[in-house]
């Protein structure tokens, strides 16, 4: 939810889910439908800040749930993986 402490990234195996902002009015914007194998929350693992927006399942779905705590563990302790410079 949108607000909430980012605590990981998420990555959509099958289904299709949608990410909303809700505006000062009430209103939901629509910012992006997520299909799979998109990640979406990406920006918490970088900026460890909340959640940006919403995500709502809008057909079943598979997700998979890699936790901040994990990457952080998994750089720390492989850091000659190519993504780390």
């Amino acid at each position: 939810m949108e607000g909430e402490p980012g605590e990981a990234l998420f990555i959509l195996k099958t289904g299709l889910i949608k990410l909303t902002k809700r505006l000062e009015d009430g209103r939901e914007h629509i910012l992006h439908f997520v299909n799979g194998g998109e990640v979406f929350a990406e920006v918490v693992l970088f900026d460890g800040g909340d959640y940006p927006a919403t995500a709502e399942v809008q057909e079943d779905s598979i997700v998979g749930v890699l936790r901040n705590r994990d990457v952080e563990r998994l750089i720390s302790t492989n850091p000659r993986w190519p993504w780390v410079c």
